[in-house]
């Protein structure tokens, strides 16, 4: 099972058919081709950073001494196992650039299970986010006052004898 984080364009109110599934998880085609998978996610300047990060290593590779075809591999599974990692938590993270709002997350076999999950609304399985208002937060955040405000009783334990005959 996946889990989901589905992305709603930002104003939208409520489920539309605009909404992406981004798939949290280990990337095989990032593993091997990072480049390559970067610029379908749209993540042009990472894949030029990726591009610079494999021929630099290649070159530091071969600098020490390593054949031309262990360092190739090298060069590309390092930046291939960081892309394969955390590629979606970089796409997410430009949707969230670009406006798009975080709104459900949806634990599923596959993409199209995950849609069925999320636009079934509250029967399905979608864990719907919602951000909680100022006024909340600053509850959490507000420390209990000096004066004690929580009353604390005396803790039973198995030798204590308060309250025994």
């Amino acid at each position: 099972m996946t889990r989901y984080r589905v992305f709603e364009p930002a104003g939208v109110e409520g489920r539309s058919d605009a909404a992406l599934f981004v798939a949290d998880g280990f990337s095989k085609l990032a593993l091997v081709l990072p480049f390559v998978w970067l610029l379908g996610s749209g993540l042009v300047l990472l894949a030029a950073l990726v591009l610079v990060a494999d021929v630099a290593l290649g070159a530091l590779w071969r600098g020490l001494g390593l054949g031309a075809v262990p360092a190739t591999v090298l060069g590309l599974l390092l930046p291939g196992l960081v892309v394969a990692l955390e590629g979606s938590r970089l796409r997410a993270a430009k949707l969230r650039r670009r406006g798009w709002v975080e709104r459900a997350v949806v634990i599923a076999h596959d993409a199209g299970e995950a849609e069925i999950e999320y636009y079934a609304g509250e029967r399905g399985g979608a864990l719907t986010l919602a951000p909680l208002p100022r006024s909340r937060w600053r509850a959490l955040l507000r420390r209990p006052s000096a004066a004690g405000s929580v009353r604390r009783s005396p803790a039973r334990t198995l030798f204590s004898t308060e309250g025994r005959p």
